[in-house]
């Protein structure tokens, strides 16, 4: 049994919110994955004070403009760092992982230069300049690349105006329910929003709430899942999870359904999974971009085959995860076809007597050693550590049901 690591998707917008109001928050259950971690340094370089109990951090302290912010290779940071720097006219430098910089920004700059906001970048450092920046009472965004340029002018429109503010939105919103994630941080702030192709922001309550809770993270917990009923005779169950929720990857029980156990305890709920054969499983990368690794490897038990529709959304992650994808299912025999952005996976003539493919991709890393595990008793994992960037416990969970962790002092 293990228990559900805490969603960074409300750890982040919870801490980043907070660090650009006046105020104190306590945040219980908080995740601490290296893109946490990012948000908190981002807290503290606008002048919050930080203090870590067993099981809430607090952060209390008056908003002042950072000079300088580090985000590594968070993207989530990083996009919503510009709604919120605009909005409080910020002249500021962003260090990040260059690899951050070739993953997709433009159409969030793009809104937000005509009122103010000048942005440019050489090597891993970007200047942004918003010393002028005048939020506009209606703006524009495509967010059909990335939800979390609309999530960001969300945050812009809450820190920047008195009275209703206005989203015109073009194009098909991508993992819209993201932006669901950040309407409902927006509300324990007191700012109403209502969503459409049109969304209004009012944010004339807005204020910093006192007690937050991080909810379990369903993207995390599908691996587990995924390793249950791959893995698993006894079965793995997984705690801590919300029965209800705006997180998009709960679809993970939706698809699941057959094959797993659900228990309610009040608000929360516990999936147990287990060895057993699926039919077939289809999943919308448009929807739920994070559960396509651990859900491409359900082809080894699938009698049907796995579908993964607008497959092509995944080149754009903190890998080429598609490509990815792609070299573990042929190193395991798996037969795939690719079709009009879509992915068609078999099970094919399953085997591994060669090393499975491994990218410094946590969420790659954590399908390559499920993979393994499937075909071997003893393999070797060379990127251990990228595990943290979104579950950091992800081995020691491992470990605590039952397999062998070696030099256990890299993980």
């Amino acid at each position: 049994m293990i228990r559900a690591p805490p969603s960074k998707s409300f750890m982040q917008r919870y801490v980043l919110l907070s660090s650009f109001l006046d105020g104190h928050i306590s945040i219980h259950n908080p995740g601490f994955s290296d893109d946490d971690m990012v948000s908190m340094g981002i807290g503290q370089s606008c002048g919050k004070t930080i203090h870590q109990d067993i099981d809430r951090i607090t952060l209390e302290g008056k908003f002042e403009k950072p000079k300088t912010l580090a985000v590594g290779e968070s993207g989530t940071s990083f996009r919503l760092l510009h709604g919120l720097l605009a909005s409080r006219r910020c002249k500021t430098e962003i260090l990040c992982n260059p690899s951050l910089l070739r993953r997709p920004i433009d159409p969030l700059i793009s809104s937000l230069k005509p009122y103010g906001y000048n942005y440019s970048f050489y090597g891993n450092r970007v200047q942004v300049d918003a010393s002028d920046f005048s939020c506009p009472g209606n703006i524009r965004i495509d967010p059909s690349l990335s939800s979390q340029f609309l999530s960001s002018l969300m945050f812009c429109m809450a820190l920047s105006r008195e009275e209703n503010g206005i989203i015109e939105v073009q194009g098909k919103i991508a993992s819209e329910g993201y932006v669901k994630i950040t309407q409902s941080v927006l509300e324990k702030f007191g700012v109403l929003s209502h969503m459409g192709k049109v969304i209004s922001i009012d944010s004339r309550d807005i204020h910093i709430p006192e007690d937050v809770e991080i909810e379990g993270d369903y993207s995390s917990a599908a691996f587990p899942i995924v390793m249950g009923l791959l893995l698993s005779d006894d079965g793995i169950t997984v705690t801590g999870l919300p029965e209800r929720t705006v997180q998009p990857d709960r679809e993970i029980l939706e698809i699941l359904k057959k094959y797993i156990k659900i228990e309610h305890y009040g608000d929360s709920i516990s999936v147990t999974s287990k060895k057993t054969e699926i039919g077939r499983i289809s999943l919308d990368v448009n929807k739920n971009p994070d559960l396509a690794p651990p859900v491409s490897i359900l082809s080894l038990i699938s009698e049907e085959g796995v579908e993964i529709r607008n497959a092509e959304r995944l080149r754009a992650k903190e890998s080429d995860r598609l490509n990815g994808i792609m070299e573990i299912l042929k190193s395991i025999g798996c037969q795939w076809e690719y079709s009009s952005g879509n992915l068609y996976i078999y099970r094919g003539k399953v085997n591994s007597s060669g090393e499975i493919p491994e990218r410094a991709d946590h969420r790659m890393v954590m399908t390559k050693f499920i993979a393994s595990a499937f075909f071997k008793d003893r393999f070797q994992i060379q990127n251990e550590s990228s595990v943290s960037k979104s579950y950091p416990d992800f081995f020691r969970n491992v470990e605590e049901l039952g397999f062998k962790i070696e030099n256990k002092e890299k993980l």
